[in-house]
């Protein structure tokens, strides 16, 4: 019996959802948005996909994770969160994942 890819499963499932509501909005059926916006939402799948996937990967899939959906708050200005007064937290999410990494016992690379 052959293994699920995660990482597929979860493209395949962002391209459909990503079709469908562009079909919905073409239609009239969903109000036009500026997809544009949501540009950092392929970081946030492509995080989930690595975190849900290889053990090697998990740490990348967290930064990605996390990383997107900074952006996609400063894109948006969820929570007054803009590029200007937000960067700072990048450096919380770089010394997350070096946490991360340096518990992670079969990894020797920190950065």
């Amino acid at each position: 019996m052959k293994s699920i890819s995660t990482p597929r499963l979860i493209l395949g499932m962002l391209l459909i959802g990503t079709g469908v509501a562009l079909i919905l909005m073409n239609t009239g059926y969903l109000p036009y948005v500026r997809v544009w916006h949501f540009w950092p939402m392929l970081l946030v799948f492509g995080g989930l996909s690595k975190l849900f996937g290889d053990r090697k990967e998990r740490s990348d899939g967290f930064l990605l994770l996390l990383i997107g959906l900074w952006m996609q708050a400063a894109t948006l200005k969820l929570f007054g969160l803009t590029w200007g007064n937000s960067w700072p937290l990048l450096l919380v999410v770089w010394g997350l994942h070096i946490m991360w990494r340096a518990m992670d016992r079969k990894s020797n690379v920190i950065v």
